[in-house]
């Protein structure tokens, strides 16, 4: 494929696509008298630059939708979770642990349908912001992870009378960064639709 239209496309995720390949004609005008490094260098600075814009214009209401964005999700991993373990308790009378048949498909859930069905209800909210939601959803993920685990570890202390053996549990949040991959393609899924839509109707 054509640089020119990767660059488009990658603009296109953070600036209306007009303006994109305006932005991209410009790069590769300038582009003749330097290496394809300062292309691409530009084209990033150009992204990133688009993404902390689309922050700093309105940051509450992308912090808010970034924190209900996670409830969303968190309550289709509840939901799976509550589902797939009752299922597992019901027929191969395993408890709500690693050994339950169905925790595979938690994982699944977990790790990709329940952020990607968050992504895209992201970008029913705030679309042409998805980046800059997403990169934030990311970053709250784990605070709300960790608040939720100790309230967890506050009921396990009252009901046993003693603490959570666990004592490093909020390390173990930091990889949920990586989700931003299938909030991302949740959310661009839904842009690609809603575009396809709007073609037919003009």
């Amino acid at each position: 494929m054509d640089k020119s239209k990767i660059a488009e496309w990658l603009l296109s995720l953070v600036m209306e696509p007009a303006q994109a390949a305006s932005v991209v004609g410009d790069l590769l005008e300038a582009n003749t008298s330097h290496s394809i490094v300062w292309f691409w260098t530009n084209l990033i600075q150009m992204f990133a630059a688009a993404v902390w814009r689309s922050g700093r214009e309105q940051p509450l209401f992308l912090l808010s939708l970034a924190v209900r964005g996670t409830l969303v999700q968190a309550a289709i991993n509840l939901s799976a979770f509550l589902v797939c373990m009752t299922a597992g308790l019901m027929f191969w009378h395993h408890h709500f642990g690693l050994d339950n048949p169905m925790q595979p498909l938690v994982g699944l859930v977990y790790l990709s349908l329940g952020p990607i069905c968050a992504g895209r209800w992201i970008a029913r909210r705030a679309l042409g912001k998805e980046v800059a939601v997403c990169i934030a959803m990311t970053m709250v993920s784990p605070f709300i992870e960790i608040g939720t685990n100790a309230l967890w570890i506050l009921s396990f202390y009252l009901f046993n009378g003693y603490p959570q053996p666990n004592h490093i549990w909020w390390l173990f949040y930091w990889w949920e960064i990586g989700l931003l991959i299938p909030y991302l393609l949740g959310a661009f899924l839904i842009r690609h639709r809603l575009q396809r839509a709007a073609a037919v109707l003009y």
